[in-house]
């Protein structure tokens, strides 16, 4: 656990008697309570002679840290910092009333000193931020006085740090459009360190939908919402955040890229906003710099706009990763977790295929296959592509750049520029624009990806992809298994 120390010493405040000269003793109060809004026992102090202390004094304890939360109430001010977070945080404290003298007509001395003992703060898992606390008392005249030392918190490194993730795709009924919620977890935030960063992309089979394209042409859309929850905060201060987008394209430059965020931002009265930055082409978010405290979970519903969902779904089986940096300064961690379908349809009798075409912009075309035999036992026994317009196969490297060993069953060949896990390639061959290729055996699935210089890319098509208008290339696939059925599929 972080240790923390004020000068070398226990967490301790004290300040000189402002109302006399002779001494008066005021016993230790420890809060042995949970972090909120605490209530003193008056009853615990007393002055010398069993007067009772008659003058309140307040003590306000300021800790300059971006969450400083946890160790008073709630109703804190957003401060002028980058996340409108609180800036301080205070501790009032009321001593009970008792007289200037005693009943023997002497001074009865006030106050000479007060120790305030905090028991189990929650304090920052990130050592070394400059942090300080002040104290100000205030005496019967109407005098304040006020001090601050700095606050050294330790031990940040040894705290445990084991994060999660999971994901649930929800199908929309009628069509391929689906919600996607992604939920990072701690099970035991208070003992562990926070999290300063975190990233992570789309589950297999889930692409943004193209109904998203008007916000990265100017517009700021509403996607989605975040709820969180925290040992430190009720549930109704994390449960109203908001997901935005907004992103860019300069058309007029043929080297630009699409640019993006996604921005999650809490309203009143926890406010705060943290940007993630989107990798379009890893397809991943990552949020930085969060705000060190502790959190159960925290829930992100990407639901789209009302043009329809932001995401398709193809319901394949998946799981999703994520990389977590934390607050104490240690390794980033790497998690996995399972992905939940919801509202999919049936699965289909039929063999199921999946692609995605990359690298256009760059003159360097990859194409990515992934087919699967249904339900019905007979295997894969052929595959065939036919790819969209600007793309083609090198009938020339397929006929030179092909080497098989083998023969009859044994056959297996190695095509440059074809790579093919799941089977063995016995044969490869174009028919017009068509490439078909027939495995060595039966197959329940492959994943294919062709590239150059097998794979080749028009000028044009480099050009408008470069401009970010080439638009979603659809690629037919022709599955045959083992009892001759032939089922046709096309997939972009």
């Amino acid at each position: 656990m972080p240790q923390v120390s004020v000068c070398g010493s226990a967490v301790e405040f004290c300040s000189q008697s402002l109302l006399a000269e002779t001494a008066a003793v005021v016993s230790k109060q420890e809060l042995d309570r949970a972090p909120g809004a605490w209530v003193w026992d008056r009853a615990a102090i007393r002055a010398c002679g069993d007067y009772a202390v008659d003058q309140g004094h307040r003590l306000v304890v300021e800790r300059h840290h971006p969450f400083g939360v946890e160790l008073a109430k709630r109703d804190l001010q957003p401060g002028a910092i980058a996340l409108q977070l609180m800036d301080a945080v205070e501790l009032e404290v009321e001593f009970p009333p008792f007289p200037t003298k005693n009943a023997e007509e002497a001074d009865n001395g006030g106050i000479v000193a007060a120790e305030i003992k905090l028991t189990s703060p929650r304090l920052p898992s990130a050592c070394g931020a400059p942090l300080f606390f002040g104290v100000t008392a205030t005496a019967l005249t109407g005098t304040s006085t006020s001090a601050s030392t700095p606050l050294e918190v330790s031990g940040c490194s040894t705290l445990p740090y084991a994060p999660t993730i999971a994901a649930t795709v929800t199908r929309i009924s009628g069509e391929e459009g689906a919600d996607l919620a992604v939920t990072i977890s701690q099970p035991n935030p208070a003992g562990e360190s926070a999290t300063n960063s975190f990233e992570f992309g789309n589950p297999k089979g889930v692409k943004t939908n193209k109904v998203l394209a008007p916000c990265f042409k100017g517009s700021t859309c509403t996607v989605g919402t975040i709820v969180g929850s925290s040992p430190t905060l009720t549930a109704s201060e994390l449960s109203n955040g908001e997901l935005t987008l907004a992103g860019a394209i300069n058309s007029g430059d043929l080297s630009a890229s699409i640019t993006g965020a996604v921005t999650m931002s809490f309203a009143p009265p926890f406010q705060f906003s943290v940007k993630g930055p989107i990798n379009v082409n890893e397809h991943t978010i990552t949020f930085l710099d969060l705000p060190d405290f502790p959190l159960n979970s925290l829930t992100y519903t990407f639901l789209g706009v009302p043009a329809g969902p932001a995401f398709v779904s193809s319901c394949e089986p998946s799981t999703i990763s994520g990389t977590f940096t934390p607050q104490d300064g240690g390794p980033s961690v790497k998690a996995t977790g399972p992905v939940t379908n919801v509202d999919c349809p049936p699965p289909s009798k039929n063999p199921t295929a999946s692609g995605s075409v990359s690298g256009l912009n760059a003159g360097k075309p990859k194409l990515q296959i992934h087919a699967h035999q249904g339900p019905d036992p007979a295997r894969l026994a052929t595959l065939s592509l036919v790819l969209a317009p600007g793309l083609h196969f090198s009938g020339k490297t397929l006929t030179t750049k092909t080497v098989c060993k083998g023969s009859g069953s044994h056959r297996k060949c190695k095509v440059h520029g074809l790579s093919l896990s799941g089977a063995s390639i016995k044969s490869a061959r174009l028919e017009g624009e068509k490439l078909v290729i027939t495995f060595a055996s039966p197959a329940a699935g492959v994943s294919l990806t062709a590239h150059a210089p097998l794979l080749r890319e028009s000028s044009h098509l480099e050009h408008e992809a470069k401009k970010h208008e080439a638009g979603t290339l659809m690629t037919d696939v022709g599955l045959t298994d083992a009892n001759g059925k032939r089922t046709e599929l096309s997939v972009g």
